[in-house]
């Protein structure tokens, strides 16, 4: 397995964790959030140039941050199911709506790249481009309660700013 897809891999083996129903499981131990920091340490490890000290305080970090990233997406799914009438649960939107998938790559992305990651962000977001088309660079600046509907050509710039309860739909682009 190539690095890219090591990235690709960890980003899926995330969000499943914060969201065990996308495996159809109900729960999870909340110790397996642990379990992803080996494997964030490992890709730091093969591309961030920091010490191994810097390297393990990022991956605790990020272990650390993850509660909140989910408060944050369980905004997001919030205001999706509000947004959209054909939404008929919550559960629906994180196992099968892009917008939802788009936006959480850009939370975990962009948390890294505030930790000064340099590479693991860009692949996360372009991973998830490739699979959604929706296109959100990891240095935007985005509030919370984002709803992307019908996301296919959504292209959002590390220069965008967002604030809070936004809906976009297909076909925007916004940044420089």
């Amino acid at each position: 397995m190539n690095y890219r897809e090591k990235v690709e891999q960890f980003f899926k083996q995330t969000i499943d964790t914060l969201y065990p129903i996308r495996l159809g499981i109900q729960q999870k131990d909340s110790g397996d959030l642990l379990a992803l920091r080996p494997k964030l340490v490992e890709l730091l490890y093969q591309n961030v140039e920091p010490s191994l000290a810097s390297i393990d305080k990022i991956a605790i970090d990020f272990i650390d941050e993850l509660p909140k990233i989910k408060e944050l997406l369980n905004i997001d799914i919030s205001c999706i199911y509000k947004g959209d009438p054909a939404a008929t649960n919550y559960n629906e939107i994180v196992m099968a709506y892009p917008g939802f998938y788009g936006i959480a790559a850009y939370r975990i992305a962009n948390f890294l790249l505030r930790q000064e990651v340099p590479l693991i962000p860009r692949i996360i977001t372009e991973h998830a481009h490739s699979y959604t088309g929706i296109d959100i660079h990891p240095g935007a600046s985005i509030g919370k309660g984002l709803c992307i509907d019908h996301g296919t050509g959504v292209v959002i710039g590390q220069t965008t700013i967002i604030g809070n309860h936004v809906k976009i739909y297909q076909g925007v682009t916004l940044g420089a």
